[in-house]
């Protein structure tokens, strides 16, 4: 897993000039793929409650919310990524065993706009986590899928927080630990398929899947090196206290108790930044 691991942090970083030209145009195909299965499924039972949910909590409107809305980059990617897949007709790769557009582009699109980067930049993100995708569904493999794991939520979330890291200019060691954050988070059952609990599996469950490890994952590193820059410390110091945060955040989300879970943590974290 190490190799793999190294393998996903190099796809992170690669530039966007040396991607070839039919790569590009699948990533452009998919998105048109997933738009139009996120509008068909729009007015779904599961897509109605996540927005409403989205309303009743509110926040800051960073990201586009399918219908038209606005919410937090978290929530955004929520509703689009189970709003698209709520008819389940959205693009399937057979090596990967899963679905990858539901996954990615909810998390790419939630974090693009929330940093005000282009389509293109948000394509090139979705295309580089799609490979990355792909390669842990081979690792993970059929026997995965059929032991009764949702590959398009258990290898899709490292996908997901690919794209969301690289549109936020995560470093290598950042990338890692947000890797490391997503892969004891990832998970999902094919017990759910034939309720909602399928099309939920593109945004999140209780242990939150996909979109959110990767958002939480992704954001919190860098948030807490710019909380501890807020307080006034050095550069170096803000980096050893990322670094321990880091370090503790692995307990966190491996704990049973819900208190501690990091999707809790990571507001509270961001709420003394902004009374900062």
């Amino acid at each position: 897993m190490t190799y793999l691991t190294e393998e996903l942090i190099a796809l992170a970083g690669r530039s966007a000039d040396i991607i070839p030209s039919r790569a590009a145009l699948f990533a452009r195909l998919s998105l048109l793929d997933w738009m139009t299965c996120g509008i068909a499924g729009w007015n779904e039972p599961l897509a109605v409650k996540l927005r409403q949910l989205s309303e009743m909590e509110g926040g800051t409107g960073h990201s586009t919310i399918i219908a038209g809305s606005r919410a937090p980059a978290r929530m955004a990617a929520l509703v689009n990524g189970a709003t698209s897949h709520a008819l389940d007709y959205d693009d399937t790769h057979f090596a990967h065993v899963g679905h990858l557009s539901v996954g990615i582009y909810p998390a790419a699109l939630a974090i693009a706009e929330q940093q005000d980067l282009s389509a293109a930049d948000m394509m090139t993100a979705f295309l580089l986590g799609a490979e990355g995708a792909i390669r842990v569904g081979m690792a993970l493999g059929r026997a995965h899928y059929n032991l009764g794991f949702h590959q398009t939520a258990t290898a899709g979330a490292f996908g997901a927080t690919l794209a969301a890291g690289r549109l936020l200019g995560l470093n290598d060691v950042q990338m890692r630990h947000a890797l490391g954050l997503c892969g004891t988070r990832a998970s999902g059952m094919t017990s759910q398929f034939g309720s909602m609990g399928k099309p939920y599996n593109a945004g999140i469950d209780l242990f939150a899947l996909r979109a959110v490890p990767a958002t939480f994952g992704a954001l919190l590193v860098p948030l807490t090196y710019l909380l501890a820059r807020q307080l006034g410390c050095s550069p170096c110091a803000s980096l050893l206290a990322a670094g321990a945060i880091l370090v503790d955040g692995a307990a966190l989300v491996e704990s049973r108790l819900l208190l501690t879970d990091s999707a809790l943590f990571f507001p509270c974290m961001l709420h003394v930044a902004c009374c900062m």
